[in-house]
């Protein structure tokens, strides 16, 4: 089976992305002897309390994005080394608005990192110039984005896949540098319900998740979609990792983890706290969730749950062959390295 690291957020989270290529080992790696501790997870000093709702990894650094669009980057000389700290890029987002920016993720290089949110908001940042992109959106979009996968590098066939809580899904493609976004169909694979992930595991091959317990593939850049599951799910998705045809990771309410081996869901609950987030590299992952807990993965049945210096909820997850970063309520930003 051929494998990605799973993002939501690069170099897509690898370095991150999580977007491209293999991330190394130590980004995932548990020390102590095997056993997760707090005392690995360090709370970052940032320059807001505002909710911060996702996180990317450049080819630069960290980024996180949240309410009021606010987006932070994490200075340390590097995207995964040593002890930073967090300033912004933008305070009221790229229009200036003020609209909360709901998801995040890097092109496969790391070299731009897209996010957007409410109003249909959708930009990205070139990280070696600094520059902000600010795109236009399809008419359709009436309301906000709430999942983003993105894949290819930056200006050349670069897709972005965005999915809206009306269960609406865009495809947009970059095909140069300077050029505009090219919207393909709008496409609504489930009834209409908030669709808050989506992650692709390859160019044209991803998957999404709703609200309303569906889970949908796609081998086509989303032209079709086909529904895969979750029958009797019980539970409301918020996050997913595509790893492969035959290995997927859905998390959601109750501590509820899903795992799918191509054929068949298996359901497993891990904590009490809602899981939002949720990162995959080979039979290694981590997930974030309520209460300040990240769940450590070993195997298909292996979940353990960490503790962090923090009690606030968890949104959005990172990681980087070095550093881990998960966001949440109130600024927090805690990391792992």
């Amino acid at each position: 089976m051929s494998e990605k690291l799973s993002r939501r957020s690069l170099l897509k989270a690898g370095g991150v992305a999580l977007g491209g290529g293999a991330v190394a080992a130590a980004g995932w790696t548990v020390t102590n002897g095997g056993r997760a501790s707090a005392s690995q997870w360090q709370v970052a000093q940032t320059p807001t309390n505002v909710t911060l709702n996702a996180a990317a990894v450049s080819a630069a650094s960290p980024f996180a994005v949240g309410g009021g669009g606010t987006v932070l980057q994490r200075e340390s000389g590097g995207s995964d080394s040593g002890s930073g700290s967090w300033s912004h890029v933008l305070r009221q987002g790229p229009t200036g608005n003020g609209k909360d920016l709901l998801a995040a993720d890097a092109t496969d290089d790391g070299k731009r990192v897209w996010f957007g949110g409410d109003a249909g908001v959708l930009a990205a940042y070139d990280v070696s110039t600094g520059k902000i992109h600010h795109h236009s959106t399809p008419s359709q979009v009436k309301s906000k984005w709430t999942g983003i996968a993105v894949r290819g590098t930056s200006g050349e066939n670069e897709h972005v896949y965005l999915t809206t809580d009306s269960g609406q899904q865009f495809t947009g493609v970059r095909a140069s540098p300077g050029g505009e976004l090219q919207w393909r169909e709008l496409k609504k694979p489930g009834s209409g319900a908030t669709i808050p992930s989506t992650d692709f595991r390859a160019l044209t091959d991803g998957r999404l998740a709703d609200t309303n317990g569906k889970v949908f593939d796609t081998r086509d850049a989303g032209a079709t979609w086909d529904a895969i599951g979750i029958e009797d799910a019980g539970a409301d998705y918020l996050g997913m990792a595509d790893v492969a045809t035959d290995d997927c990771t859905v998390v959601g309410e109750q501590g509820t983890i899903y795992h799918y081996d191509g054929k068949n869901w298996r359901r497993f609950t891990v904590c009490d706290p809602d899981v939002y987030g949720v990162q995959r590299s080979g039979d290694a992952g981590l997930a974030v969730a309520g209460s300040g807990l990240v769940l450590q993965r070993s195997g298909v049945e292996k979940w353990r749950t960490v503790d962090t210096p923090t009690e606030k909820d968890l949104y959005g997850l990172a990681v980087g062959s070095k550093l881990a970063v998960a966001v949440g309520d109130g600024g927090t930003v805690v990391e792992r390295r």
